[in-house]
């Protein structure tokens, strides 16, 4: 009986179109599967399901889903039973020839001469009556028949048509194939393709031959002797001989160009015969055109599409079935009792455990089918973890699997379960079931290399034991060595102190250590521990892997990569015995079918390397080319979100090319191509792995099968040698001379591949090579092997050293070896011949010094060896040298080093320059040497260097190297240029070489540093940078303007010569950079800003003017005369000169006329204005602060008043009514042209000719509601595309700008970082033009959404009606802060938040605050992510994507001190899921130490981001990611600092007001008087302390002291802020001294306290 199921299963998937209908209309016969839809569904689960049919299951069971839909009266019926209107509609005929199948098909709505046209020309065949094309791969078109009885007629529901199976010799493309067969036969028979004379001709030669070969025949003798017919004569018989043999010639040439002919036909034919059989079409529906849409459609025309699409794409019958079955699951609540509900959801439950148990192929696209049916349906379905874990890694569907397990974890977790109040209670789960779940979801995380979040899962109390934690911690950083120590420890132990482990985690030990000694290339270790788990006897006996299904998904795999990993690598040679029972267990697994299939479909590529191995190329052949099928099979099948598993794909398929290349070659038309062994292996040794995208095992891969063809390839030549003339290339390959040159190419991809697992920190396997190629070095006549191997060995031990925190003599032995090794070699004359090699000496000489120097100032008391060591090291006569003078005499002899071969590479001049990254240059010398002197200028600085170190000549090298190296084009140097300014600052020294270096410098390579050279033109060192920018402004005018402009207003120049220079200077760059279109552009911009907050504006400075002691009436003047000009004077903005070009910046020439909106608002208020300040402000100079106050307040009544007014001031959204300039804008007119701003990133050399331009501005004003009204407008440009800004008035954009440009440089250590970069955690930036002090330009983002609409979004209609009534948590917040005010409260929020921090204690806050956050659906993120996902795979990504970015976003922001974190500052991208930051008003701390209610979360880490990451939460990829973004930039924090020097030398408008506060509180610094720039120094002292490690919260404490130590509250701050000790992490680390992960978990604490959150400004809404 199973027998026959199966068959008639078979017949589900037939290529035969007949003998699949009468299969399916066998099996959609109601005695066969249930009528019902339910029933027959769960039926096609549990009993039409077999491994054999797998791959077309989905296509058959939609398709006996469906299929009951066409016995129902309602298929022919349409989906709407009215159209749109009364309209009159007629049949479409739809072109369904073949050979129009890209021919474009009209709108159905548009008649148009061209579709009538065609519908004119095509006639008969090519015009099918309506019906919707679907190709057919060999399938049958059918046309409507008169309907018949009997068995001989299998029906198809899908063209309701019948075929006669017993017909014969059916065709599938008519009578074609049949014509076709009998010219490829002999010519027998006409093809359509040819004309009738043409085939007439060629019946009529075959006759003729025939008949005259007949007509020469000797007649058959009869027995009397005589013969049939007339006796011919002798001589008769010879003439016709002649003339048969004199025609002969003519006669061959005839039937071979008849023969070329036929062939000919024959080809054109079959290549028709396929075009057609792939491109015929079949029509599924009909169409109706008329003068509206026809929705009359029938459920027909949709249904029977959808399956034939189905039945020819995977991914098409995946989303199909389980649509369909999550729709049919969903009704079953309304036809079923709750108890058959239960046992019909435990029946599906069962059958798809038994799929996946009983699994072979596992199939891609019906194993993703099955888990979305899970994850969709994931409340009611619950399936056992480990089926679904395996499906999932087998299927390559990790992320289904993930998405799958990680819901069944939210809903067992009672902790989980339990944040929800609209959520049933679940019954605790057992907790062994529970471990499960997590460590199947850890293995799935493992097989696409998450480590960060494998790190999360054991970091928590899962019952899982510490040891396991420890090893996955090895894993995640590279140190397989350690972590597959940790593992056989583990497995090894017996006795545990408090419980055994469960199975599960013994079996992911088991997993783990096999795959890091994968890793670690031990194949002896991997192919015992493999084979010793199938069968524990002295000779394991392989067989016994087919007993259990287990053991071939966990075991067989390393067993197969093992074994053959020796056999290639020939280190099995001494034990035969062993790979010939491989050989045989292999053999026998083919000879049985089912063994054959599971290793065909899992271990193709293994396979054909085991019969290439053995010489048996055909079979070999063979395998590659089914591996090569399988590949394409299981790309097509992963879609493109699941990147890393696609990633994972393509790295095999370099040494499945490479297999194929080999075997080609082998094959014997190798020759014929041209391609001799030389060339192949010169063509290998041109394409290696990627040294840091490709692992390890890869990179073995490549190694091991070159290395066996390559002595393959000689013994061919070889073989070859006596047979034909080698060629001179190949004769290298042979004697003595070949075997030289194949150890080189075999140790120099060994030594490639050592380089590859330094770079991944798996420095075990890159020791382990180095030893094994040392003595082969050594031998080979090439000596620059030995040079590589030297220089390779100092970067492992380099790289070992390098970061650590602590150093023990095993360190500073292995550094000093490296000194050893490299001291060996010095004196090799290769280095003549190769200077790069030689640059390379002297760097990794001098790197090795300073690392010695490194640990010495962590471990100054090194035992008298090591002392002894570095003392010779460091050229010491003095055997009891201090440690000072150690350190000493090894930076001396480091920079030693490094200047020599720098100089000598001066000398030598452009021969060791290259672009060539793997190799050093002369350029890249220079910056390593610019960098080792600054970075101990830095520590002098700071106080950490031994004052015997003698720097004097540090700071002109570090000058010198750093320009040089900008010189040389290396981008790392362009980015340190700030540091430059510094140097120039601090050693007056170094200005005349820096001025001779930059002007030997590209101008458009400082244009990144603009703004930091312009605020430096009023002070000492605008000596050096005034040369620069005048070079700047006179090739690039408009890349200066802006910065200039912004600068300019705020100089302040000395009274001495130097400050007459620095006048000047600033008068020719004015001049040079005086663009009259630019100018009035930023005077249109400024018509932008609100006049109400302008006058504001300017009452607040004209208040603080009046207040100040001394004051002068010229500035009383100037501040009148600036608001008269901006509001009120109509006269100078009404006539203008246009074309005007000697105009300075401020000038009347440069200002636009105004709009509508602000003569409005002019003439309302310009009478009140005068009679209260003066026709010319003369009232002003009698007015006090307090009088100016009052006078000001009934100014501001009447604005508010006019306000009131409806529609009265009310900002307009058409741009004429703010500038008449930008709506009539013509740059024809002008002559002139206007760059977009922008453009200059100073990141490649700008070429102006071919910038964007400005050509108009739209006409619509997007206002925002925020409280100065910024408006987005839109710059349309001349490459035909509309660049969208915001403008932004009345405000200082220079800290913004800064500030991106401070994230920029983040950007660029992130790219830098390994581990960043892996995980391409980045910063998204965006453009801020910071014009004036009064507007600026900030680039609008397309695509994104702030992140409170972006959640409240999710909210459905319910849940929005809640949270806007009284009972929302932002009332109730108020309701309790309001609740505990005092009565006489006259200090207003201040005060009352007070109270809440002094009066209400830990538990009260807490709870209140759960309350709160228990009032926003616990998933609103979730939900929110999930409406932009099309699928889980994409939730996932987008998940990811927005865990990342918001990860970093809150690091960079917290070492820049960006405060005020609401909702409404952060905007996600709606198409990539990234977080990006906005509105850095609040910036280094001013958050907490100016608000009125102070800010004391270090960034925004609220419940609904943490549930994102659920069932994790805060741990796993936020917590990883902050990790690796955190260390990264502490290890780089002097090029940080360094750029934020300019915030020094130029701090802006809201900078000096803060500075005057803090003056105000008496918490300015001891230097205050004497240094006035001692407020922007503090704040990038706050954040060099927060890159070096402080304690966040001590810092936010002396950052709260600053601004707050007065208030009563300051000690209640101060106690909430430091944390609760039975509660909070935090409280148990130092103040100092931190490690990346004590400073993240102490940041993830402190932003995520309950205490600190329900205490907030209720703006902020920290309950969200």
């Amino acid at each position: 009986m199973s027998l026959t199921k199966e068959a008639l299963l078979r017949g589900l998937c037939d290529e035969d179109l007949p003998c699949k209908l009468v299969c399916q209309n066998f099996w959609g016969s109601n005695t066969r599967l249930p009528e019902g839809t339910l029933e027959r569904t769960v039926s096609l689960l549990e009993a039409m399901y077999s491994p054999n049919t797998e791959p077309h299951f989905l296509a058959y069971a939609t398709n006996l889903l469906l299929e009951a839909t066409s016995r129902s009266p309602d298929y022919q019926r349409p989906v709407f039973e009215h159209a749109l209107t009364e309209c009159t509609f007629q049949d479409y005929s739809v072109h369904s020839s073949w050979r129009q199948r890209h021919a474009a098909m009209t709108p159905l709505f548009a008649v148009t001469q061209v579709s009538q046209s065609q519908g004119e020309a095509e006639s008969g065949d090519d015009q099918m009556d309506g019906m919707v094309r679907a190709t057919q791969e060999g399938g049958q078109q059918f046309t409507a028949t008169l309907e018949t009885t009997g068995s001989s007629k299998a029906f198809n529901w899908l063209t309701l048509s019948s075929l006669d199976t017993y017909a014969e010799s059916p065709s599938s493309v008519g009578g074609d194939s049949q014509l076709l067969f009998r010219i490829g036969s002999g010519g027998q028979g006409t093809s359509k393709t040819q004309s009738k004379g043409q085939g007439s001709s060629t019946s009529r030669g075959a006759f003729m031959g025939e008949r005259k070969v007949m007509s020469f025949k000797t007649p058959k003798p009869r027995q009397d002797g005589a013969t049939d017919g007339a006796p011919l004569a002798q001589s008769d018989v010879w003439r016709l001989k002649r003339r048969f043999l004199k025609d002969s010639d003519s006669q061959h040439t005839y039937y071979i160009k008849r023969n070329i002919r036929l062939r000919r036909l024959r080809e054109e034919a079959v290549k028709e015969q396929r075009a057609r059989r792939e491109n015929q079409v079949t029509l599924y529906r009909k169409y109706r055109i008329g003068d509206f849409p026809d929705i009359q459609i029938k459920h027909q025309y949709l249904i029977a599409p959808l399956q034939a699409l189905a039945n020819r794409d995977n991914t098409i019958a995946n989303l199909l079935f389980s649509s369909l079955f999550q729709a049919i699951f969903s009704e079953m609540d309304q036809v079923k009792t709750e108890r058959q509900i239960e046992e019909l959801t435990d029946q599906i439950n069962k059958s798809i455990e038994a799929i996946f148990s009983q699994s072979v192929l596992y199939f891609p696209p019906f194993i993703g089918c099955i888990l979305t049916i899970l994850y969709e349906l994931r409340s009611k379905l619950k399936v056992s973890a480990s089926p679904v874990g395996l499906g999932a890694v087998v299927s390559n569907q990790q992320i289904l699997g993930i998405m799958v397990l990680e819901e069944q974890l939210i809903q067992t977790d009672p902790r989980q379960a339990s944040s929800s109040s609209k959520r049933p209670r679940q019954a605790r789960e057992d907790v062994s079931l529970y471990t499960s779940l997590w460590i199947e979801l850890s293995r799935l995380y493992k097989s696409v290399g998450e480590f960060d979040v494998l790190q999360g899962i054991f970091s928590e109390k899962l019952g899982t034991k510490e040891i396991t934690r420890r090893a996955i911690e090895a894993e995640a950083r590279g140190d397989y060595s350690v972590a597959n120590k940790l593992y056989e420890e583990a497995i090894s132990k017996q006795d545990w102190p408090d419980s055994d482990p469960q199975e599960a985690e013994v079996d992911f030990w088991d997993d783990s250590r096999m795959e890091c000694l994968d890793y670690l290339t031990q194949w002896k270790e991997l192919e015992a521990t493999a084979s010793k788990r199938i069968d524990d006897a002295s000779e394991p006996n392989l067989e016994r892997v087919w007993e259990d299904g287990f053991y071939q998904e966990h075991y067989l795999p390393y067993v197969m990569r093992s074994k053959l990993k020796l056999m290639l690598s020939g280190l099995d040679n001494a034990d035969n015995n062993d790979h010939s029972s491989f050989l045989k267990f292999v053999d026998q697994a083919l000879k049985d079918e089912q063994k054959k299939q599971h290793l065909q479909s899992r271990y193709c590529k293994e396979l054909s390397q085991l019969f290439l191995w053995q010489g048996n190329y055909d079979t070999a052949r063979h395998y590659t080319s089914v591996a090569f099928e399988s590949f394409l099979q299981t790309w097509s099948s992963t879609t493109t979100l699941m990147e890393q598993s696609r990633q994972e794909h393509l790295h095999s398929l370099q040494g499945l090319v490479e297999q194929q290349e080999f075997l080609d070659f082998t094959a014997s038309s190798a020759r014929a191509r041209n391609l001799s062994p030389s060339m192949l292996a010169k063509k290998w040794q041109g394409r290696s792995p990627h040294l840091l995208l490709d692992p390890v095992g890869i990179w073995d891969d490549i190694v091991t099968s070159r290395n066996l063809y390559l002595c393959r390839l000689a013994e061919k030549v070889i073989g070859d040698e006596t047979g034909e003339v080698m060629d001179s290339q190949d004769s290298q390959l042979v004697g003595e001379a070949g075997e030289q040159q194949l150890a080189q190419m075999s140790v120099s991809l060994r030594l490639a591949m050592a380089n590859s697992c330094r770079l991944q920190n798996n420095f075990s396997v890159t020791l382990k090579m180095l030893k094994n190629t040392k003595d082969t070095c050594k031998q080979l006549t090439d000596p620059g092997l030995l040079i590589e191997w030297v220089h390779l060995y100092a970067k492992t031990h380099q790289s070992k050293a390098k970061g650590l925190i602590q150093w023990t003599d095993e360190v500073f032995n292995n550094v000093c070896t490296t000194l050893e090794q490299l001291d060996k070699i010095k004196k090799n004359p290769v280095f003549s011949e190769r200077p790069h090699l030689d640059l390379s000496q002297h760097v990794l000489t001098g790197y090795s010094l300073d690392l010695l120097v490194s640990g010495l100032l962590l471990q100054p008391n090194v035992g008298p060896g090591i002392r002894n060591k570095l003392a010779f090291y460091a050229e010491l006569k003095n055997s009891n040298a201090s440690t000072g003078e150690i350190a000493a005499g090894l930076v001396q002899k480091g920079f030693q080093t490094l200047k020599s071969v720098v100089a000598a590479s001066d000398l030598m001049g452009q021969s060791f320059h290259g672009t060539n990254a793997t190799v050093m240059t002369s350029d890249v010398a220079h910056l390593e040497l610019a960098k080792f002197c600054d970075k101990y200028l830095h520590l002098k600085d700071d106080g950490g260097l031994y004052p015997d170190c003698d720097l004097t000549k540090f700071p002109v090298t570090a000058v010198v190297c750093l320009l040089s190296a900008m010189k040389g084009g290396v981008v790392e140097a362009r980015q340190r240029f700030p540091r430059l300014l510094q140097i120039a600052d601090a050693y007056p020294e170094v200005k005349d070489v820096f001025i001779k270096k930059a002007a030997e410098i590209p101008s458009w390579m400082f244009l990144l540093w603009i703004s930091q050279m312009t605020a430096l033109l009023d002070k000492p060192e605008a000596v050096v940078v005034a040369p620069v920018l005048l070079r700047i402004a006179a090739e690039y005018p408009q890349a200066l303007i802006y910065p200039f402009r912004m600068s300019s207003e705020g100089y302040s120049f000395e009274s001495g010569a130097q400050g007459k220079k620095n006048q000047e200077a600033c008068q020719k760059l004015e001049e040079l950079c005086n663009i009259p279109l630019v100018n009035k552009f930023i005077s249109a911009l400024e018509q932008f800003g609100q006049p109400d907050m302008i006058f504001k504006d300017w009452c607040g400075d004209v208040r603080k003017l009046l207040g100040t002691r001394k004051h002068s009436k010229a500035e009383i003047v100037e501040k009148f005369q600036e608001v008269v000009s901006q509001l009120f004077d109509l006269k100078s903005s009404a006539s203008l000169d246009t074309l005007s070009t000697q105009t300075s910046f401020n000038s009347t020439a440069s200002s636009v006329a105004m709009g509508d909106y602000r003569k409005g608002f002019a003439v309302a208020l310009k009478d009140l204005f005068f009679k209260t300040f003066g026709q010319k402000g003369e009232k002003l100079f009698s007015m006090s602060s307090k009088d100016f106050s009052s006078a000001a307040a009934k100014i501001t009544g009447s604005i508010e008043n006019l306000q009131g007014q409806r529609g009265k001031f009310t900002p307009p959204t058409k741009i004429k009514d703010y500038c008449p300039w930008m709506a009539d804008f013509n740059p024809s007119k002008s002559g002139d042209s206007l760059e977009i701003p922008g453009q200059y990133d100073g990141l490649d050399k700008p070429l102006p000719e071919y910038h964007v331009k400005i050509s108009g501005f739209d006409e619509r004003v997007l206002v925002m509601s925020s409280l100065r009204k910024p408006k987005r407008i839109m710059i349309r440009g001349n490459d035909e595309r509309e660049y969208p800004y915001l403008v932004k008035s009345g405000e200082d954009l220079r800290l913004d700008q800064r500030i991106e440009t401070l994230f920029f440089i983040m950007n660029s250590v992130m790219d830098a970082d390994p581990a960043c970069r892996q995980r391409r955690l980045h910063l998204k930036t965006y453009q801020v033009i910071s014009m004036t002090p009064r507007v600026g330009l900030i680039e609008w983002m397309r695509n994104t959404q702030p992140l409170k609409e972006f959640l409240l979004g999710a909210l459905t209609d319910d849940e929005r009606r809640f949270i806007e009534s009284d009972q929302a948590p932002v009332k109730q917040h108020m309701n309790w802060v309001r609740k505990i005010a005092d009565k006489d409260n006259k200090r207003g929020w201040q005060g009352i938040y007070d109270k809440v921090y002094i009066k209400y204690s830990y538990t009260e806050t807490v709870k209140e605050f759960r309350q709160k956050e228990g009032k926003i659906p616990w998933n609103l993120s979730r939900r929110a992510v999930q409406k932009l996902s099309s699928c889980p795979e994409a939730f996932y990504v987008l998940r990811s994507a927005m865990l990342r970015s918001h990860s970093v976003v809150c690091i960079c922001q917290y070492l820049l001190g960006i405060g005020d974190r609401h909702l409404s500052n952060f905007m996600v991208n709606l198409k990539t899921g990234h977080m990006v930051g906005i509105d850095f008003g609040h910036a280094f701390g001013s958050a907490t130490q100016f608000l009125p209610v102070p800010e004391l979360m270090p960034f925004r880490l609220t419940r609904q981001m943490t549930n994102l990451n659920m069932p994790l939460q805060v741990k796993g990829q936020m917590e990883s990611c902050m990790r690796h973004v955190l260390r990264a930039l502490r290890a780089d924090s002097d090029l940080l600092i360094s750029t934020m020097d300019v915030f020094v030398k130029e701090p802006s408008l809201d900078w000096k007001n803060f500075a005057e506060k803090q003056m105000q509180e008496g918490k300015e610094t001891d230097d205050a008087a004497e240094d006035e720039k001692w407020y922007p120094k503090q704040k990038i002292q706050f954040a060099q302390r927060k890159l070096q490690g402080d304690h966040p919260c001590y810092i936010m404490k002396d950052e709260l002291e600053l601004g707050h130590s007065k208030r009563e509250a300051f000690r209640s701050f101060e106690r909430v802020l430091m944390g609760d000790k039975r509660e909070n992490v935090r409280t148990e680390m130092p103040a100092q001294g931190l490690t990346v992960e004590q400073q993240v978990a102490a940041l993830i604490d402190h932003a995520t306290d309950p205490n600190i959150l329900g205490r907030t400004w209720g703006g902020w809404e920290p309950w969200v």
